[in-house]
């Protein structure tokens, strides 16, 4: 009888953890996003953009990001983001995530912006706050 393949979870963030695009270190889970690739490396971005920005990669297998507000891990396909110059990012880029579109909408409110998909994110179509 074949059981259930376990689905794969983000790894907590470490101290030695460093971006594999900007090789700064991802130290502030807010902001950061990490991916498991079909090999069954997991490699970590401390800024969305830099996660975005990684076209030298596999498509990964799954995708997580730091939700802004809670400092937990959320599926990228399921989060929803914001677009804002109104939040420093470690890398600049202005993109944050978040579990509702409620929580993101506070965040609007107070720093502006614009909410947009994962769709949009990952096409680069999407506001650039840059």
């Amino acid at each position: 009888m074949l059981g259930c393949k376990p689905q794969p979870k983000p790894e907590p963030l470490q101290r030695e953890d460093i971006c594999v695009v900007c090789k700064m270190a991802v130290s502030d889970q807010r902001f950061a996003a990490q991916a498991i690739l079909p090999n069954g490396e997991y490699v970590k971005y401390d800024d969305i953009g830099c996660l975005i920005e990684d076209k030298n990669r596999a498509q990964p297998n799954r995708v997580w990001v730091g939700v802004f507000d809670t400092k937990q891990w959320v599926r990228g396909d399921s989060a929803v983001f914001v677009a804002t110059a109104g939040v420093r990012t470690p890398m600049g880029f202005g993109f944050l995530a978040f579990a509702t579109k409620q929580q993101a909408e506070q965040l609007l409110a107070k720093h502006g912006g614009k909410i947009i998909t994962w769709s949009e994110l990952v096409a680069k179509s999407a506001y650039d706050p840059r």
